[in-house]
């Protein structure tokens, strides 16, 4: 209102019946922000928009890192096992017990 219709701080004040503090403080929000100042409630900004993001990519790609380390060691484990339970290697042969 005082920003868009050019009027005096004073008479913002007077109009909307608020303190010159509050409609200072609105004012320089307006100037600094443009339209990103009065959002709205839950609408955020465009840096915390893509901070979100980069911070939900960032647990995807530790998650993703985990799960192949667990797959890793599942199959090297399951690659000593099977050397250790067979020494042909291949399953072709087997232990006897005398």
């Amino acid at each position: 209102m005082v920003l868009q219709d050019g009027l005096s701080q004073s008479e913002g004040e007077r109009r909307l019946s608020v303190g010159s503090s509050l409609i200072s403080g609105w004012i320089q929000a307006a100037k600094k922000d443009g339209p990103e100042a009065f959002r709205g409630r839950g609408n955020v900004t465009i840096h915390a928009a893509e901070l979100r993001k980069l911070q939900q990519e960032n647990k995807d790609l530790k998650d993703e890192v985990t799960f192949i380390k667990k797959v890793h060691f599942t199959l090297h484990w399951r690659k000593s096992f099977a050397l250790l339970t067979w020494p042909c290697g291949d399953g072709s042969c087997a232990y006897s017990i005398n």
